[in-house]
């Protein structure tokens, strides 16, 4: 039973080891109350922005428009759980985000590796770091458009990979892959000298050294980067396919925001309900990696 409210935390369902511990009759008020301390203050917080919602909904007008209620939002929700095009256009962005990223820490781990082994390479791409990494989407975009467009010219946009969704990708590689490349870069700079030493004395070479000692070491601090990359990846990516007009959550934000129709506000604060809910389990998906990389099944991570 200990092995398995183990793995449960390690996968982030740390919530439900009480009620393991309860059922198997392991000091049962006890559980009750760590239970309850895990559960009920994210509840409180929830409820009361529920109520300050529903309140501010109701006494707050915009002209003649009323802002929705959460119920309106509700059942908005319930509208769409049964139209199979919202999923397709949910599995889209999520396919968009997770090969912008992939692309992305393709591109930083070695990089990242690179600059963590040497002090001269760190010199040599630290300016280029610091100069790209605040670039915003929105400034990337017309530069990947106009390239994309140029190289994909003649070619349909419903194909394999259309032009949109290469669009929209590119320019969630830009700003995700920066987290990747300096986490990557600090992990590998502060491998622990004896692990090197050790690796010196087997007489490693470059490649075994890397693979047998450096890389287990960084890892944790390489998925802290994947981590923060996927929620950086995850946050660019509707305004990307709202520019690129492709027909993911960035096509449906911006569908029901030209539509003049008087259920629109519900429908947007629906998908900004669905993004953060998705960002929050991609971010709990890569904290349960993360813990099954990082030393000792006790890491803190938040």
């Amino acid at each position: 039973m200990n092995k398995f409210c183990h793995y449960l935390d390690l996968l982030g369902l740390n919530w439900f080891v009480p009620v393991v511990r309860f059922l198997a009759g392991q000091d049962r008020a006890y559980q009750v109350r760590t239970f309850l301390s895990m559960v009920l203050p994210p509840v409180a917080a929830i409820l009361l922005a529920l109520g300050v919602w529903y309140l501010i909904a109701k006494n707050v007008h915009l002209g003649e428009m009323s802002l929705p209620t959460p119920g309106d939002v509700g059942q908005r929700a319930g509208e769409l759980s049964h139209d199979q095009a919202f999923l397709k256009q949910v599995l889209l962005s999520l396919k968009t985000a997770f090969a912008g990223v992939f692309l992305g820490v393709i591109i930083a781990v070695p990089l990242g590796i690179l600059c963590g082994l040497s002090g001269v390479a760190f010199s040599m791409a630290n300016p280029l770091i610091q100069i790209l990494k605040p670039v915003s989407p929105l400034a990337w975009f017309p530069v990947v458009y106009i390239i994309v467009n140029k190289l994909m010219e003649g070619v349909p946009n419903d194909g394999f990979v259309s032009k949109s969704f290469l669009i929209a990708m590119l320019v969630v590689t830009l700003c995700s892959l920066w987290p990747s490349l300096i986490n990557t870069a600090n992990g590998v700079a502060n491998v622990e000298k004896d692990h090197l030493n050790v690796a010196r004395v087997l007489n490693l070479g470059v490649f075994s050294r890397i693979w047998r000692v450096i890389l287990p070491s960084s890892l944790p601090h390489i998925f802290t980067g994947m981590r923060l990359s996927m929620g950086i990846g995850w946050m660019v990516l509707i305004a990307a396919e709202m520019m690129a007009v492709s027909p993911g959550l960035g096509g449906f934000i911006w569908d029901w925001y030209q539509s003049s129709n008087d259920v629109a506000l519900s429908y947007l604060l629906l998908a900004v309900m669905v993004i953060g809910g998705i960002g929050f389990l991609l971010d709990r998906i890569f904290i349960a990696c993360q813990k099954l990389v990082s030393h000792g099944s006790t890491a803190t991570i938040r």
